[in-house]
């Protein structure tokens, strides 16, 4: 069983990167029964998509220890690529960038003035550059030949490009319509009642609301 459930971590993982790259990499379902019979979990069925629910069952005693953590290893394996896969798909325009689109982007900011360290942005993509601290973004521009001003500036540049990415993506969402709230009637037991009528204070609370 521990070899097929290693096959079905295997099989999800080369899906969840095949789905990402939108390449045709071969999926190995057909190493163990288990990937077989769930072959048709993972792949979608015409124009109903499929839906994965991940479930690990852990077991509370001491002399389980080690089967607990290979179990919350594996399943820490699932989410993470699952919740990159989920997170990549809210990025903005900006946080889609590939490192050499922000080299690129660099090069050309005003009028080519940045040029000469843009290559020190190799190592960042749109999404790491939104996140990265203005002190970091300096010290790699002046280690790069730049001064601290320029590195303020380009990262003032990006800061507000990406701002700016934000408020179109938030923009273009489809605004989803509020459910209607039903209000169901509260059917309140004889105890409660007595009680209500045994606690003036209560009695009088109730009143003023």
């Amino acid at each position: 069983i521990n070899a097929s459930l290693g096959h079905l971590k295997d099989c999800i993982r080369l899906q969840l990167l095949k789905a990402r790259h939108g390449d045709d990499s071969h999926v190995p379902y057909r190493r163990s029964k288990l990937t077989t019979v769930l072959k048709s979990c993972f792949v979608d069925a015409g124009a109903t998509p499929s839906a994965l629910c991940f479930l690990a069952h852990v077991a509370p005693p001491r002399s389980q220890g080690r089967q607990t953590l290979n179990t919350l290893e594996y399943a820490a394996q699932m989410v993470e690529t699952s919740r990159a896969d989920k997170e990549r798909a809210g990025f903005s325009d900006v946080e889609r960038w590939p490192a050499a689109r922000v080299v690129a982007w660099c090069e050309a900011l005003d009028g080519g003035r940045y040029a000469h360290f843009a290559s020190c942005f190799a190592r960042l993509s749109g999404k790491l550059l939104a996140c990265e601290w203005e002190l970091d973004v300096c010290k790699w521009v002046v280690a790069a030949g730049g001064t601290e001003e320029e590195g303020r500036a380009v990262f003032a540049a990006f800061q507000q490009m990406h701002r700016e990415a934000k408020a179109l993506q938030k923009k273009a969402r489809p605004r989803v319509a509020a459910a209607r709230r039903i209000v169901e009637p509260c059917v309140v037991g004889a105890d409660f009642m007595g009680h209500m009528a045994e606690s003036p204070g209560l009695e009088m609370e109730r009143r003023g609301s």
